[in-house]
């Protein structure tokens, strides 16, 4: 008997192919569905759901300069390289609103780390100052404002004791 000759012969989903095995049949979604069947493996192709891509439909609320990431229930979205993620909800809606990142030091206004051995470093949200290679900062609490040269202060020179650990004072030379 081939149950795929005729519709009322089988329960294949109407976007499902039907295919006749020698004992029984079995059914799989065509091309653009998504097969939510009950039983998933053992019973394929009795309900088939339309695939849809949101992304290249114009249906995703991305921000204009997210990326916009087709995935098979839904879509995501992301803020590329060089944009903050400044979303309601970016756990669950990321890449809604994308701002860019702006680098306070490259600004032509920019006023901080006038101490002249400290540098401007870039990050999310503005910027940091920190003090040059072979400078370390007297004032972690105001960071790149008080550098001096590694190994005197006012004149005085000082030392790490080798308990102290070297990775956070890199620039102190150990006792």
């Amino acid at each position: 008997v081939d149950e795929c000759a005729s519709r009322t012969k089988n329960d294949c989903d109407e976007n499902a192919e039907c295919i006749d095995k020698p004992i029984g049949y079995t059914c799989r979604c065509r091309n653009g569905y998504l097969d939510i069947s009950e039983g998933g493996a053992r019973n394929p192709g009795r309900r088939c759901h339309k695939l849809v891509d949101e992304c290249q439909m114009g249906l995703a609320d991305c921000d204009s300069q997210a990326i916009c990431i087709d995935m098979t229930h839904n879509y995501t979205c992301k803020c590329p390289h060089g944009f903050a993620d400044q979303s309601p909800d970016p756990i669950n809606k990321p890449g809604r609103i994308c701002s860019k990142l702006i680098n306070s030091c490259d600004s032509p206004n920019f006023t901080g780390c006038k101490w002249k051995h400290s540098k401007c470093v870039g990050i999310k949200d503005g910027f940091v100052c920190r003090c040059m290679d072979g400078y370390i900062d007297l004032s972690p609490a105001n960071p790149g404002m008080n550098c001096s040269k590694a190994g005197t202060v006012y004149g005085i020179s000082f030392c790490l004791l080798p308990t102290v650990p070297k990775q956070e004072n890199k620039n102190i030379p150990l006792c």
